[in-house]
């Protein structure tokens, strides 16, 4: 999964490939996040998780506290 921004800067998650100069996070070994160079720096501290909620899994992004 890639993490991206559009043009209004909101977050969204697409299907994609690793490309030169994405950050790449792994869990487990594995490729689980796929993040573009040009938003790497503005995402130091932020938090990607999952929360399970009444409603099923839900993605959760959090800044630093």
């Amino acid at each position: 999964m890639r993490l991206t921004a559009d043009e209004q800067a909101q977050l969204r998650l697409a299907i994609d490939v690793e490309r030169d100069g994405d950050q790449v996070v792994e869990h487990e070994d594995s490729k689980v996040l796929i993040v573009e160079k040009n938003l790497a720096d503005i995402l130091q501290g932020i938090t990607i998780d999952i929360e399970e909620t009444s409603e099923g899994a839900r993605l959760v992004i959090a800044g630093e506290s």
